[in-house]
């Protein structure tokens, strides 16, 4: 088995409805649950490395480094979808935002609390995310509580380098190797 870790991601940014006509796409990426202030957040990785690999596991990480939970109520998961259409971190806007997979990539509670938190992937969406690599959307579901929870993740863009997000990947192969690609 070999290990692939890649950070920070190529692309992220999020869309933000209280402000729909601007890319946001600096420091950090944001999710909001709030009745007409969603912000939704998309990341993209370099998954080149991954083209004609078996895939074991595959889990993100992204870092709350700040947020607002004065709820409830909170949004129930936070969900990954993987996109189908290409996007840009410095045109992405409120709308129109890229289409995404009706099948989940990834879902996880809503957690409360700075620190990293993970996703494991599905395999199968995955692989069709390594075939198109358009990477994927992370948001709070249900949306439009009115709680107004939020939460920033360091980007690409981040002041920390360890902070920043990444995609760990295990796939078939020579045993032991650990790959850092960054």
């Amino acid at each position: 088995m070999t290990t692939v870790i890649i950070q920070p991601s190529s692309q992220d940014a999020f869309a933000d409805e209280n402000d729909k006509a601007n890319p946001h796409n600096g420091a950090y990426f944001a999710l909001r649950n709030s009745g007409g202030k969603n912000c939704i957040s998309y990341v993209q990785f370099d998954l080149s490395s991954l083209v004609g690999k078996t895939i074991l596991s595959a889990v993100f990480w992204g870092k709350i480094t700040l947020e607002n939970t004065p709820g409830p109520p909170h949004p129930s998961s936070v969900d990954l979808r993987r996109c189908t259409q290409a996007w840009n971190e410095a045109t992405l806007d409120w709308s129109p935002q890229p289409a995404v997979s009706g099948t989940l990539l990834a879902t996880a509670a809503y957690r409360e609390g700075l620190g990293w938190k993970d996703w494991t992937l599905d395999l199968t969406e995955f692989g069709l995310m390594i075939a198109s690599n358009n990477g994927f959307r992370i948001k709070c579901e249900p949306t439009d509580q009115g709680g107004n929870d939020w939460q920033r993740y360091d980007s690409s863009e981040g002041p920390v380098g360890a902070d920043k997000p990444k995609l760990v990947v295990e796939y078939a192969g020579v045993g032991g190797q650990i790959i850092w690609i960054t």
